[in-house]
């Protein structure tokens, strides 16, 4: 790690009780851990990441296929792995989940890039992975960067959901959602609206909810219209204007479900694609 604050991220990191570094020793148990992460998120099937035998690893791997290449079986330097574990000491001290942060900071963004966030079932329903995300957060700012970023795939639609009802940005939805959780990026709600459509609110000015944007469908074709009180605040934020639409888009999406008997989050059309690129319309 040649940023100095990136460093410091990671003493921070690895003095919390709740987390502990992956020795080297352990390198090969934490990808096993990541294999079942990748296994329960793909298809739905739990799968025990110390009972995995050579042979079920190498079924397990041939049958995600590209799903690797999210990256998060990788056994490079560019992340610092930690076992996820309780302050109170836990399953007798075995870890709890794993989670990876990245050592460099890329194109400048001052956003590290977070990877392998998974929780074993029996750990489940405590708010572990959230209070991982928050040490993450809260780390980064306090050596003066933004925050972190994260990818998932469509496929993994309970994962999306989590993001999402964790009120993080989604920053790209082309080949994979991309999420943030950013300093600059407001605290954000969905709400259903009395017309059948979805609207984003950001907080403003002292924390008021403040509406953003507007998306529903209308003849089958995704449609997105910014408020008029938006239009009219003088000191709307950039980022929020570039990452509502994706954002809100996803929303609408996970709450009209798979299409079929996927499981998967149902992909944008190449109309709603356009759609999510061009301007939104003016408000009536």
């Amino acid at each position: 790690m040649k940023d100095d604050q990136v460093a410091r991220v990671h003493q921070r990191l690895a003095a919390r009780p709740e987390l502990r570094r992956v020795g080297l020793g352990e390198r090969r148990r934490f990808g096993l851990w990541e294999l079942a992460s990748l296994a329960e998120a793909a298809f739905g099937e739990c799968v025990d990441p110390d009972s995995l035998t050579g042979a079920g690893e190498k079924r397990w791997r041939l049958r995600l296929g590209p799903a690797l290449r999210l990256g998060a079986h990788r056994q490079d330097d560019s992340r610092v792995r930690y076992w996820i574990r309780s302050p109170e000491g836990g399953r007798d001290g075995e870890p709890l989940g794993t989670v990876a942060v990245g050592t460099w900071l890329p194109y400048g963004v001052g956003a590290l890039h977070v990877t392998s966030l998974y929780v074993h079932p029996v750990a489940r329903r405590r708010g572990l992975a959230s209070a991982v995300l928050d040490l993450v957060y809260d780390a980064c700012r306090a050596e003066g960067l933004h925050g972190f970023r994260l990818g998932t795939q469509g496929t993994w639609r309970e994962t999306v959901r989590h993001h999402l009802r964790r009120g993080l940005w989604v920053t790209s939805w082309r080949e994979s959602p991309g999420f943030a959780r950013l300093s600059y990026l407001p605290r954000y709600e969905v709400e259903e609206s009395g017309e059948g459509e979805l609207a984003l609110l950001v907080a403003g000015a002292g924390g008021r909810l403040v509406p953003v944007l507007f998306a529903g469908r209308a003849g089958g074709r995704l449609c997105l219209r910014e408020s008029a009180e938006y239009r009219r605040t003088p000191d709307r934020i950039d980022a929020v204007r570039l990452y509502a639409r994706p954002t809100l888009v996803l929303h609408l999406a996970v709450r009209e479900g798979p299409s079929g008997n996927s499981d998967a989050v149902p992909s944008l059309t190449p109309d709603d694609r356009k759609a999510v690129r061009r301007p939104p319309q003016e408000p009536t």
